[in-house]
């Protein structure tokens, strides 16, 4: 009898041991199944995140080529703005003679009626009243040359900066009449 109440408890013993075996088993399975599935995430999220990086860097490597190639222009302007203004001011320098005569005080009465010249005009003849492509021409040489006529106008005065060396455009030529605009021009 008592070798087989031992045989029984051997047999219970044995099948228990056999179904906790079974319980590991399925516990080692299902860990490594989540295991696997959170390397799995954390996989796919790592290659998320890195196409995320990889994403940004070639946005980076645009925007650095573009700022590079907007550096490049900017520099080649500025050149060329440069260059330009020492070609305009060199000649400005080289066309305008250093005036030695000034006169103390410039802004008097007396020298701006030195200055400017009242021209009256004589009437049209018949060569002079053939029709302008413009209402009147502004004068572009050293010569004092006076707009074509218009019907009803009286004078026109034509002011001339006595000192070229005091503006930086050129000399100064400005024109008005009585019931139109002033007209300015510098040449060079």
């Amino acid at each position: 009898m008592i070798s087989e109440n031992r045989d029984i408890l051997v047999e219970r013993l044995e099948h228990k041991l056999v179904a906790k075996e079974r319980e590991i088993n399925e516990l080692r399975d299902s860990i490594k199944e989540s295991i696997v599935e959170e390397l799995r995430e954390g996989m796919k999220e790592d290659l998320d995140f890195d196409k995320r990086i990889l994403v940004l860097e070639n946005k980076l490597r645009d925007i650095s080529l573009s700022y590079d190639g907007v550096m490049k222009e900017l520099l080649d302007q500025k050149t060329i703005i440069q260059d330009m203004k020492n070609k305009y001011l060199k000649d400005d320098k080289v066309d305008q003679a250093p005036s030695t005569t000034r006169s103390k005080n410039p802004g008097t009465l007396t020298d701006w009626h030195d200055n400017v010249q009242v021209h009256r005009e004589e009437p049209p003849t018949k060569e002079e009243k053939v029709e302008p492509s413009s209402r009147f021409i502004i004068a572009e040489s050293d010569e004092d040359r006076v707009p074509l006529s218009k019907k009803d106008e009286k004078d026109i005065i034509i002011a001339k900066n006595p000192d070229p060396g005091s503006t930086r455009k050129g000399e100064v030529v400005v024109e008005a009449r009585e019931d139109e605009d002033v007209v300015i021009e510098y040449k060079k």
